[in-house]
């Protein structure tokens, strides 16, 4: 986890969006990969907004986790869930 601390200057009537993006589970079936592309490039695109990350972005429940691992709810190769998760971001 990396933890970015940014501090905001700013002038009296200047506006900046905060986006609070949270519990994504990319690589979990019902994470909607197109939406959160989009979200990603509306923060990114505009030099006034900031994202704020909470919660979860991927599903990193590895195999070898067996009492929470559940394939089913894995849209990844089962060999590399992690780093094809990362990779669909």
């Amino acid at each position: 986890m990396e933890i970015i601390e940014k501090r905001l200057a700013y002038k009296i009537g200047q506006t900046f969006r905060i986006f609070f993006i949270a519990d994504q589970h990319i690589g979990n079936p019902g994470c909607d990969i197109k939406r959160m592309k989009e979200d990603v490039e509306l923060v990114a695109s505009d030099p006034t907004a900031y994202w704020i990350q909470g919660g979860d972005a991927i599903d990193a429940i590895v195999p070898s986790d067996i009492k929470r691992f559940d394939p089913s709810t894995v849209v990844s190769r089962l060999d590399n869930v992690v780093l094809d998760q990362i990779k669909d971001i």
